[in-house]
């Protein structure tokens, strides 16, 4: 019987060739121009929508006024932490299957 010998690797699948890390196309690392980067912020650039709510809010101070007092409403409120820990301690530990029988 015959020896079986593996046939070479072709040139083009073989995993030395490809770059480790390197990240791009061969390895090169692509150079973001600052102008073209996500983060860097741009302060003097303002939005239309910017410059109308700072000429609102001068015009209008009341308004801050007033939303410190729906935030006060609605967010800022007494956590009662003795009432949370006895409901965490009266909980009934759920099945792991709620819907089979018993």
């Amino acid at each position: 019987m015959g020896s079986y010998r593996l046939p070479q690797r072709s040139k083009i699948f073989a995993m030395d060739d490809f770059p480790r890390g390197g990240g791009g196309i061969m390895g090169q690392r692509r150079k973001v121009s600052p102008a073209m980067s996500l983060f860097r912020k741009d302060t003097k650039y303002v939005s239309d929508f910017t410059q109308f709510m700072n000429g609102y809010l001068q015009q209008h101070p009341d308004v801050a006024q007033g939303q410190v007092e729906g935030r006060a409403l609605l967010w800022d409120k007494q956590v009662d932490r003795d009432f949370q820990r006895d409901a965490q301690a009266s909980r009934v530990k759920q099945k792991p299957y709620v819907y089979q029988a018993e």
